[in-house]
């Protein structure tokens, strides 16, 4: 069994308080609280609404492009965008806004596949497949999470989904027996 820990929980709102707050409705209490370093492009770039006035928008995939993040930096040991030439200064706001423009315009991604295939896996065995197959899933994985469109990068229960797949998490007996049924048939 594994437990997720709660990292940040600033953003968390329902999606009605969301959809308000999207289009310009005054809504009691704080407005959703980011660290714009993890946060999506949109919570951090203002837009054009619907409405046509200009604002930030918070969707409810904040926290999961967050979550991909924070996996990204604890697997490779590099901070989000550390792969581009220009530096990315994380406590200068500035840097930070250029960076998510050129993000959400699909100019840069916050994570890269060369960093992630540089990791070294001491100690490890790859159950399924080989070590190039899991970078690629490892990266597709990540991508839909950071992907440019919050309406594509899935729901929370998605991403725990498929990181339990990915990483061969079980947590329950007959999950196991399923899991290493795919193993020996060749599935994963």
């Amino acid at each position: 069994n594994y437990r997720a820990v709660l990292i940040d929980f600033g953003a968390t709102r329902s999606r009605n308080y969301l959809d308000a707050w999207n289009r310009g409705e005054a809504l009691e209490g704080l407005a959703p609280q980011i660290t714009p370093f993890y946060a999506p492009p949109e919570a951090v770039v203002e837009a054009r609404r619907a409405n046509g006035e200009l604002g930030l928008t918070f969707h409810p995939s904040i926290d999961v492009y967050a979550a991909a993040l924070v996996i990204y930096s604890i697997i490779t040991g590099h901070p989000p965008y550390s792969h581009l030439k220009t530096p990315l200064d994380h406590h200068e706001m500035e840097s930070v806004i250029a960076a998510k423009s050129a993000e959400r315009r699909g100019e840069i991604t916050p994570i890269s596949d060369e960093v992630l295939r540089a990791v070294v896996y001491e100690d490890t065995r790859f159950l399924s497949g080989d070590r190039a197959a899991f970078d690629e899933a490892l990266h597709r994985f990540l991508s839909k999470r950071v992907a440019p469109d919050p309406e594509e990068r899935g729901s929370a229960a998605e991403m725990k989904r498929d990181l339990e797949k990915l990483a061969l998490i079980r947590s329950r007996k007959a999950d196991q027996d399923v899991l290493w049924a795919a193993l020996e048939s060749g599935e994963i």
